[in-house]
């Protein structure tokens, strides 16, 4: 078991790291400041689960909007929507552009995402 000292709320599936930097992921809340973690996660996996449950920082509702209309208008397999999101929004590197659409692929047909 692992013992939670901070206050953040961990979910089934969330991926964790301790003090130590090993990666695991979250396979029962029990009660307020407990959850019990599977450490058989290496570093390179627990990165790429983590960035696939969370929403990439700075990710808004209008970014998922148009993934969602590219996707539909055809234009484009959406592995190669990359360039598309980079031209609709000038700001963002590839680097995030990528996190947004591997967000976006994760949490498609969600209703909360």
């Amino acid at each position: 078991m692992f013992w939670v000292v901070d206050s953040t709320k961990y979910a089934i599936g969330d991926v964790v790291r301790d003090t130590n930097g090993r990666v695991g992921e979250v396979i029962a809340i029990v009660g307020e400041n407990y959850i019990r973690v599977r450490w058989n996660m290496n570093h390179n996996q627990g990165v790429i689960m983590e960035g696939l449950k969370r929403r990439p920082e700075g990710m808004t509702d209008e970014h998922l909007e148009f993934l969602d209309i590219l996707r539909e208008s055809g234009a484009t397999n959406m592995f190669g929507a990359i360039p598309y999101l980079m031209r609709e929004f000038k700001d963002l590197s590839e680097d995030t552009a990528c996190s947004y659409l591997s967000y976006w692929m994760r949490t498609f047909g969600n209703e909360n995402r």
